[in-house]
């Protein structure tokens, strides 16, 4: 029995007997005691945070087909004497036959280091002779947890108890109904003593228990998801301004000692500040790098408020490696231009670079020790510092902490190409005192009055929702898919959403008449959660009613139909152009084309009378706004390339749609205008010309196809299912090719891609480097209540339920229902087929994996569909007057399985 239970290692509580929640649903069977259950499921680190042994499955089922002594395995006990008295928190057992008897836990154990005269005198003794004094001295009615060999006899001594747990194997989920006591304690306290446990029913079963070392990192996750907790995140974020620091530093073997400062001072330099300036939030992000050839090259953690955390990633860090004299310095700084750096307008960096020895290249030292001094591109390491120093326009500074001379012309280097870059000479214990000024001196030095928040800004609370990528699928003929109705259902898939605080600019974007919408006023705003520049977009003749005090409901309610509608021409013109591209990424006169995420906002008070708007991914890319052509007739000629796209979607919707108005910077488009002659309530707007407005595409913007359309076999207005093969086409002149704008499908923010990646469909051509990056943690599913691994990176930018797998999250009908969603911001339902589908009687769960089993039918019972935490709780129950188990006769109330208290049909009668 006890070997079984490594198998069940994912059911396993990681505190153990040391667990104090009163409603975790996971095993704790005493026969693990002093064993690292993180460990058997791969969740822990070396040396283990909890001094808990590391065993492998096999071996750990070797020890537990040993003998026991009390229901106690020999790895199971404490070996230090002296822990009770020192209040340790011990994950080990103590029994007063070892503390009594003053046994040597070690040698019982065969530990090596007491094999001969016991260093604490404590006495050696054979484990088989304690073994018999000890089941003597404690026998209770001629029993021992031993010569208990069946655990499901009934005992008439021990009815109230819990067998199992005497032989340290009590396998109950969450609580046993049975009472847990020592077997050392049972001839001294009698079970009357003790008040029935109270069972933990399915409807509770499915918290998350799985302890993590991040657990704080969680607690702020649940803030983020839970809408009553928002004014609990507005004060966790404190309105404040962000000062970004990062810490870059060589782990080479002769840098230990540095590695363990930066962990020692990094919650004294936090205090400090904070002291000096208290509105300002600081986030640390840490980078250790090594040389090219060495095992963990770079290892860094992304920027993170939490500073237990980053001291807990400092301590994996081991100095070590280190082939030549020269290090990847350039490497490091490389790697520090993809960290989520805060992008308000407030923030500031401060990045600090401790390193004993130059990066390679011969041009940035003079030292001979270098196996690469020859192969390093000249101007390498300058490129990259100037990069670092445009990351972040203004209030961007970094500090070069000097160790020896040998990194002299390295930093020189680094300081002619960043504007603010000093450079200190540092001893170990300086670190802290170096760090603490130099932040409080770039604050000083900042170009922004950091005393209150502009008065043209004010922040609104806000739940903001987003879809995720939305895959295209072709509409055809052959494939009778009806576009419209399948993107209905693909966004009730898809959409996601969060809360949030956006800091709105409350006076309106002056452009120039060139960059001027027709449409739409713009207000900047940003998005603390997502970290995400935007504009929102409202009609005008709405916003110069609203300012002469003219706005009515039909007003209003127009203004907000307007939003919704620019909500989803975007979306689908997203989509659109994602197919567009899949299609292009090998035709080199074709140009990548891009459109800005669309969020809608729904915000807890009123901005100009509005409390539903519609924003948009801000281009903030350098250049004026182009043009390209309008919902009539214009196109500009030079860039006719691009109206094969506007023909593209006409051709992949089967006719049904037309995408045309196309106009942003660098390739990255908004405010679509689509054409449908479909009565679409959702894309309805003046700009749809319907039919003509297809027709005078064709006739005019795209009178003849050019070498795009011709290499897609694009279908015109005109044409039924062949294209003519006598059509000319006009020709193109390569797209200039080199670097690529684009939007990131997790973030929704712009980045920049190579050609290269874009053509070779590479991870990095549709998603930031920023979030590429993986951080993955586990956490039990609260739907089949399986372990399950997510990248915490993933979650927090796409506003994800960390608390449900991603099996659940697609195919649980509790969560969707696949076959009718229909969502235009409306409660998803199930439809008839999903209602019909088995679920838990009493948790209501129908969750393909929860291993619901059959109706339960017996004679004076009517039948029920149970999921197996409820089974469980059921065949622990027992009725809390003469402890009889329950029958299944009378089933209880959901208010009485709740409370888990049952009263047999006997004792209700008395």
């Amino acid at each position: 029995m006890a070997s079984k239970l490594v198998e069940q290692s994912k059911f396993l509580c990681p505190e153990n007997i040391l667990c104090k929640q009163i409603d975790c649903s996971l095993m704790h069977p005493r026969c693990f005691a002093g064993v690292c259950v993180n460990n058997l499921n791969g969740n822990c680190q070396i040396p283990c945070p909890k001094k808990l042994k590391h065993l492998k499955k096999g071996d750990l089922k070797g020890k537990l087909q040993m003998i026991t002594i009390n229901g106690v395995f020999v790895f199971n006990l404490c070996s230090n004497i002296g822990c009770i008295k020192e209040n340790n928190i011990c994950y080990y057992l103590h029994r007063d036959w070892i503390i009594k008897k003053n046994i040597c836990v070690k040698y019982l154990q065969d530990n090596d280091d007491c094999e001969e005269l016991c260093k604490n005198e404590q006495k050696h003794i054979d484990l088989e002779e304690l073994r018999q004094k000890v089941l003597k001295e404690y026998e209770y009615n001629n029993l021992s947890p031993e010569t208990i060999i069946d655990e499901e006899k009934h005992y008439k001594c021990l009815e109230k108890y819990c067998i199992k747990y005497f032989k340290g194997i009590c396998d109950s989920k969450g609580q046993c109904s049975k009472i847990h006591i020592d077997w050392e304690n049972i001839q001294y306290v009698s079970a009357q003593e003790f008040k029935s446990k109270k069972l933990i029913p399915c409807t509770l079963s499915q918290t998350p228990q799985i302890q993590r070392l991040d657990t704080k990192s969680f607690q702020k996750l649940e803030m983020f998801f839970e809408k009553s907790k928002l004014e609990q995140m507005k004060r966790n974020i404190k309105e404040q301004n962000m000062l970004d620091v990062v810490f870059i530093m060589d782990c080479t073997g002769s840098m230990q000692k540095w590695i363990d400062q930066a962990k020692e001072s990094i919650s004294s330099i936090i205090e400090s500040f904070n002291q000096a300036v208290s509105e300002t939030q600081i986030r640390i992000a840490f980078i250790g790098y090594r040389d090219f050839n060495d095992k963990n090259h770079i290892q860094y953690h992304d920027f993170t408020t939490d500073v237990q955390l980053i001291k807990q990633f400092i301590s994996t860090l081991r100095a070590e490696g280190g082939q030549d004299s020269a290090e990847d310095v350039a490497g490091a700084i490389q790697q520090s231009l993809i960290l989520n750096f805060s992008k308000h307008h407030k923030s500031i960096l401060c990045t600090f670079l401790i390193s004993d020895a130059p990066t390679h290249g011969k041009q940035y030292h003079n030292i001979q020790d270098d196996y690469y001094k020859d192969s390093i591109q000249e101007g390498s390491l300058e490129k990259i510092m100037q990069a670092l120093d445009k990351k972040k326009i203004p209030n961007n500074y970094f500090f070069c902490c000097k160790l020896n001379d040998s990194t002299d012309i390295m930093y020189e280097t680094m300081k002619k190409n960043f504007k603010n870059l000093q450079i200190s000479q540092l001893q170990t214990q300086d670190f802290a005192n170096y760090v603490s000024i130099s932040m409080k001196h770039s604050y000083a030095n900042s170009s922004i009055n950091f005393s209150q928040i502009s008065s043209s800004k004010k922040r609104f609370n806000a739940h903001f929702i987003w879809h995720k990528p939305i895959e295209p699928v072709e509409c055809t003929d052959k494939n009778q898919m009806n576009y419209f109705s399948n993107f209905l259902t693909q966004m009730g898939k898809n959409q996601i959403g969060g809360d949030t605080i956006l800091e709105i600019e409350m006076k309106k974007k002056q452009l120039s008449q060139n960059d001027q919408g027709q449409v739409s006023y713009i207000y900047e705003a940003f998005d603390i959660r997502n970290n995400l520049r935007i504009v929102i977009k409202i009609p005008k003749q709405y916003v110069d009613l609203y300012n002469k005090e003219q706005v009515n409901e039909t007003i209003l309610k127009d203004a907000q139909k307007a939003s919704f509608v620019r909500y989803n021409q975007t979306l689908i013109a997203k989509q659109l152009s994602a197919a567009y591209r899949a299609q292009t990424k090998d035709n080199d006169k074709a140009p990548p084309i891009y459109y800005v995420t669309p969020i809608k906002y729904q915000l807890s008070s009123e901005f100009l009378g509005l409390k539903e708007c519609y924003a948009e991914t801000n281009i903030t890319l350098e250049g004026p706004w182009e043009k390209i052509s309008n919902n009539t007739s214009f196109i500009n000629k030079e860039k006719e390339n691009y109206s094969a796209f506007s023909h593209f979607t006409f051709h992949f919707t089967n006719k049904r749609l037309l995408i045309t108005d196309l106009q942003g910077k660098g390739g990255v488009f908004a405010d679509p205008c689509i054409h449908t002659a479909e009565k679409i309530e959702y894309l309805s707007d003046l700009t749809n010309l319907e039919q003509e407005g297809i027709q005078t595409f064709f006739q005019t913007q795209h009178s003849k196809c050019n070498q795009i359309c011709q290499s897609l076999q694009l279908m015109r207005n005109e044409d039924n299912i062949i294209v003519p093969q006598t059509r000319t086409y006009l020709t193109m002149k390569p797209f200039n090719f080199e670097q690529i704008n684009a939007v990131c499908i997790i973030c929704g923010d712009l980045f920049q891609t190579t050609h290269e990646n874009y053509k070779n469909n590479d991870d990095s051509s549709y998603t930031c480097q920023g979030c590429l990056q993986v951080n993955e943690l586990s956490e039990i599913c609260e739907c089949c209540a399986e372990q399950f691994k997510f990248d915490l990176n993933k979650v927090l930018k796409l506003a994800l339920d960390y608390k449900i797998c991603e099996y659940c999250q697609k195919n649980c009908s509790n969560q969707l229902c696949q076959s009718c969603a229909q969502i235009l911001q409306k409660q998803i339902t199930f439809c008839d087929q999903c209602k019909k589908k088995k679920q838990c009687h009493y948790c209501q769960s129908k969750c393909m994996k929860r291993n619901l089993r059959e109706k339960i039918i017996n004679v004076n019972s009517e039948p029920r569909d149970l999921c197996e935490e409820a089974f469980i709780f059921f065949d622990n129950l027992y009725c809390f007057k003469c402890y009889e188990s329950f029958t299944f006769k009378n089933w209880p109330s959901q208010e009485e399985y709740v409370k888990g208290e049952y009263l047999c049909y006997v004792c209700q009668n008395k």
